[in-house]
């Protein structure tokens, strides 16, 4: 009577050597750590980190920012269809989103949003190879992470995008994440063995992150539209103001069955600046 054959499930996610050992273990192919990076670099592969924004602070692997040292903003998301275009969604910022065991946004009743979960890094470095040789030596900088994309939803087959820009460019540029803080899902894994194609590459190409001078701009903007409408001294202490039932931006949102953004949300967006 023959023995019974044993299958373990695929891991959800792995470190970079062990992702190395199960390309080994499935294709026959030596590769190495190295290599997984190279490929993440010429954006044929997708790495991970973790990644947490809360209320105060923004992790991104080992590394911890306060609020004043990081400017964040969730993007319109993505949806992949089904012959793998890509289309973008605007406006829906404000729902909970959650992959599970991998990645959780959850939207409180006062309007303030969490992130916590693995994200992809969008490649966005110059390609050429002594940038190469210092992402293998000592891994990718902070800065070169300002850009994250979550996996796909399996059910509504949306990506979310987040734009993070590093106050304290020095800081960012030199502080690197290092191989142990670096992952790839099996989904990713899968489509990288299998050679299909990476979404990333797609998603990259419907995307031009903002610049200063954009942020500044749109911060500026904002800041102008709340002096027109409520004056200069509500657009200068606009967190009292949302923040305040009683104040007349809180219930004009009220009266248009508007929900409006949390007061530090808007504080940061127009202080900016």
């Amino acid at each position: 009577m023959s023995q019974p054959s044993y299958s373990l499930p695929p891991r959800k996610w792995y470190t970079l050597e062990q992702a190395a050992k199960r390309i080994a273990k499935l294709t026959g192919e030596e590769i190495e750590v190295g290599d997984l990076l190279h490929f993440w670099y010429i954006n044929q592969l997708e790495i991970s980190i973790f990644f947490r924004k809360t209320e105060t602070t923004l992790t991104i692997g080992e590394y911890k920012f306060d609020n004043e040292e990081f400017i964040f903003i969730e993007q319109p998301k993505y949806f992949i269809t089904s012959d793998s275009k890509i289309e973008v969604i605007e406006g829906a910022i404000y729902e909970n989103f959650e992959i599970d065991n991998i990645f959780n946004k959850i939207l409180f009743d006062d309007g303030y949003i969490t992130y916590t979960g693995i994200c992809s890094i969008v490649p966005s470095a110059f390609n050429y190879v002594e940038m190469e040789k210092e992402i293998i030596e000592k891994g990718i900088c902070v800065n070169f992470a300002g850009n994250l994309i979550t996996p796909k939803h399996s059910e509504l087959k949306t990506r979310l995008s987040f734009f993070i820009q590093f106050k304290n460019f020095e800081k960012a540029r030199y502080s690197y994440l290092n191989k142990e803080n670096l992952y790839i899902l099996n989904d990713h894994l899968d489509d990288f063995i299998s050679n299909r194609s990476n979404e990333l590459q797609s998603i990259a190409k419907k995307e031009k992150q903002p610049t200063t001078k954009t942020l500044n701009s749109q911060a500026e903007f904002i800041r102008n539209l709340i002096t027109i409408h409520y004056g200069e001294k509500a657009a200068n202490n606009i967190r009292n103001e949302l923040e305040n039932s009683r104040s007349r931006i809180s219930r004009d949102f009220d009266e248009n069955a508007l929900k409006a953004p949390s007061g530090k949300t808007v504080d940061r967006w127009i202080n900016q600046i």
